[in-house]
């Protein structure tokens, strides 16, 4: 409920209510106070009223009297000054008397039945006009013949050195006459002193202040509650509009409706909209004090007031909905904010042109230029400044100054740190890295540029090292792999030509054959591995069942498998899986894997073989534990000749892995290797297949 737009906006109007209430008692409390209504009653103000309203119609119709008689103004002017008080309302309740020296000069009808008389003597003003602005077309330097003089001889303008001295003050009016404007500066003249005899009814209070105040005043203390009870309503009621501003009703900040327009554009509509409700509820007030309070126009003010009111909440509850939304919604929503940043993007692209342009220009045109530039720059304004010296143009000078020696400077100091760093790297010192802290643009380029083809001479000469200590590590394996079983050979070879025994016979030839047949596969490794390495195997791709591929090279591993007392796990999905690989060199690539877990996998477990898709690959992973402590990384287990038995007791030639990872490189695949403390995991991926 608290989240409904009728609810919020039913609250939205019960906050401007309170505000306008609050209002309200202040202007009731300051009214009440300033007729000392808190203190004495009604009756005591009424001969106030009467000497106020006496004293205002006695100035006025004074200063227009005394003006026509001076002849200093123009009669539009006149009435602009005067008619306004004197043509009031209630002009049948009251009249006057004019005396000068005890003779009357002028007078009004006295109205019947008067009620009160009140003589006043008043010294009075009269004022000077000085035309100085006026919206009438000029004057002909000709005038028709059979134009007629004017009906007064009063100048329209009087020159301001012809003003006579002694002014008592000035002020400026505006007069609006048969559409054309006239705006005069007023300086006021003290005139003769005149007794003014006013006669008033007491039907002239029934629209004034203090008719509407008498009937307020049992009401008085009311106006207290009012401002009290209105202010907490306010305070209430805004409160709750900035918490429930943007909440929808799934508790998500979203502003819905008029709260989505632009913030910038609403603050224009708003202040539009306070602007002419301020310009009404100002003609509503002179009104007031023209025709007097009464219900009517007070109802007139408190209306618009409470639409001022009710505009500027409307504005804040839109406001609060849109900053609470996260990442500046409420500025990159706004026309200005998206005027700005579609600039800002512009200025950015532009700039970033630029800047991409400037970076295809050699590091010297490029330093070049910006130095011309700046010298250019610093000439132009050194030769103004020469010829006209100001200090708006040494305000260009000394930027272009400081700036082209700024450029010197710093290149000076750039070039000597770039020259300095490649010095360092000619000399061999490749950890050495140039500084980019205060590098800027091409310079810190060229410097990164330098540090990453330090990195790059570094990285070949660690491959390098890496590569001499493998190709020592290559003779050393191979001439011990190679030199074992010829020295078993050659020895046992000798005691075939000793006497020896049937028996002893037998054993030395079935030595012979075990470690011809290990020099056999080494070689025949090695050359398949060289092979590999260059290129110069045949591949034929053809389209397999994995599934079917892996049963059968279990089932050829199957008595190895039960005599080394490994279990095989082989896990594969429902539908059948097609690859893309060559089927001799996907067995050897098996044999290899099933022959290394054979030797080296712990006996008495199992051994899990998944096959899962992968996107568009195939993946078949091998996991077995293995029975000697891993001592190795993958990196170093897919190195030729390495073993997990340190020793090198178990018989093989370190090449499986590293021949299985070529292998599956020349059909498309790849072999990946994972350790994870005695658990040993090799994984195989091929292209899969479409089945046709």
């Amino acid at each position: 409920m608290k989240r409904s737009i009728l609810f919020k906006f039913t609250v939205m109007i019960l906050t401007a209510l309170s505000m306008v209430i609050a209002i309200g008692g202040i202007v009731g409390i300051v009214a009440m106070e300033d007729a000392d209504m808190f203190v004495n009653g009604p009756d005591s103000l009424q001969d106030q009223q009467y000497r106020a309203i006496a004293e205002t119609l006695a100035e006025a119709y004074i200063g227009k009297h005394v003006t026509k008689e001076m002849e200093t103004c123009p009669d539009a002017l006149i009435r602009h000054l005067y008619d306004n008080v004197l043509n009031r309302f209630d002009r049948n309740s009251w009249g006057l008397h004019l005396n000068l020296d005890k003779q009357v000069i002028a007078q009004t009808q006295i109205p019947a039945n008067w009620t009160k008389k009140i003589e006043l003597t008043i010294e009075s003003e009269y004022p000077i006009a000085e035309l100085y602005l006026s919206s009438a077309p000029e004057e002909p330097e000709t005038e028709p013949p059979q134009q007629a003089e004017p009906e007064t001889s009063v100048p329209e303008t009087v020159p301001e050195e012809t003003l006579p001295d002694g002014w008592l003050y000035n002020s400026v009016a505006t007069v609006w006459e048969q559409g054309e404007m006239s705006m005069y500066r007023l300086y006021y003249y003290p005139g003769p002193t005149y007794t003014v005899t006013v006669y008033l009814q007491e039907e002239i209070l029934e629209n004034s202040a203090l008719h509407l105040l008498t009937g307020l005043y049992p009401h008085r203390y009311d106006f207290i509650w009012m401002l009290s009870v209105g202010l907490i309503g306010f305070a209430a009621g805004f409160a709750f509009l900035m918490y429930a501003a943007g909440h929808a009703h799934d508790d998500t900040i979203r502003p819905g409706g008029l709260n989505r327009i632009p913030l910038d554009l609403y603050f224009l509509m708003t202040a539009l909209g306070v602007f002419l409700l301020i310009w009404l509820f100002t003609s509503l007030r002179k009104w007031m004090i023209a025709d007097g309070p009464h219900p009517g126009n007070l109802s007139l003010l408190g209306a618009t007031l409470f639409a001022i009111t009710l505009l500027v909440i409307g504005f804040f509850f839109a406001l609060a909905a849109q900053t609470k939304l996260k990442n500046g919604f409420w500025w990159k929503h706004s026309i200005l904010g998206f005027c700005l940043q579609k600039l800002f993007k512009g200025l950015g692209f532009a700039g970033k042109g630029i800047y991409n342009l400037a970076r295809l220009l050699p590091l010297v045109w490029q330093w070049l230029i910006a130095f011309l530039a700046l010298l250019t720059a610093t000439a132009i304004s050194l030769a103004f400044f020469l010829r006209n010296p100001s200090f708006v143009i040494f305000l260009f000078l000394l930027p272009s100054a400081a700036g082209t020696l700024a450029l010197i400077g710093y290149g000076a100091y750039a070039f000597g740190l770039l020259h300095q760093g490649a010095k360092q790297m000619t000399a061999g010192n490749l950890e050495k890295k140039i500084p980019t802290k205060y590098l800027f643009g091409c310079f810190r380029s060229f410097a990164e540029e330098l540090n990453a083809l330090s990195e790059t001479a570094v990285i070949a000469a660690q491959n390098q090292t890496r590569s001499e200590r493998m190709k020592s590590e290559l003779i050393t394996n191979v001439s011990h792999d190679i030199k074992t079983p010829l020295t078993s050979i050659i020895n046992f070879v000798d005691l075939l030509q000793k006497p020896h025994t049937p028996e002893q016979n037998t054993q030395y030839l079935e030595i012979l054959r075990r470690q011809s047949y290990q020099m056999k596969r080494l070689i025949e490794d090695l050359i398949e591995l060289s092979k590999a390495n260059t290129g110069n195997i045949t591949v034929n791709l053809a389209q397999l069942d994995a599934a079917e591929t892996v049963n059968q090279a279990l089932g050829e591993f199957s008595d190895k498998l039960d005599a080394a007392g490994l279990t095989p796990v082989f896990r594969q999905p429902e539908d059948p899986v097609f690859i893309q690989a060559d089927g001799r060199l996907l067995w050897r690539v098996m044999s290899n894997l099933l022959t290394n877990a054979i030797k080296y996998a712990m006996p008495g477990t199992r051994l899990y073989l998944d096959l899962v898709r992968e996107d568009s690959t195939v993946a078949l992973s091998m996991k077995n534990v293995s029975k000697e402590e891993l001592r190795h990384t993958s990196e170093q287990l897919m190195e030729r000749f390495s073993q997990g038995d340190v020793s090198r007791q178990s018989g093989g030639s370190g090449l499986g892995l590293n021949i299985a990872q070529s292998l599956m490189e020349v059909q498309g695949g790849s072999l990946e290797l994972e350790l994870d403390g005695d658990l040993f995991k090799v994984t195989v991926r091929f292209p899969e297949a479409q089945c046709s």
